[in-house]
């Protein structure tokens, strides 16, 4: 009797679909491994603009809130002037200022 090749053409087709579809599986994961790799790259970026954009905003900051440059501008642009015999500068330490507030949160507690 002779054998029938039906098997054998089942097995080598069920083989072709097995090896194809892992060949898809892996180049879908290779497309979304190499798209995760691309939007991690422009996110770093907009990170790295965003960390430039907020050290401007500090240093601009502390260019605008610097004394002299606000009495400056108060004399120049607003017209005010200056009292020299008023200016009086409190310091006080950090010390002082937290026995002060251990004693009222005792006082009131």
């Amino acid at each position: 009797m002779k054998k029938s090749a039906k098997p054998l053409i089942v097995a080598l087709l069920l083989m072709l679909l097995i090896v194809t579809t892992l060949i898809l599986f892996v180049i879908g994961t290779r497309f979304k491994y190499e798209e995760l790799i691309r939007e991690r790259i422009g996110i770093e970026a907009e990170l790295r603009a965003e960390q430039t954009k907020r050290t401007n905003l500090f240093a601009e900051y502390q260019m605008v809130s610097d004394e002299n440059i606000i009495v400056q501008s108060a004399i120049q642009d607003l017209g005010m002037i200056q009292d020299y015999e008023t200016i009086n500068k409190i310091s006080i330490e950090k010390l002082q200022i937290d026995q002060l507030n251990q004693m009222l949160s005792e006082k009131y507690d």
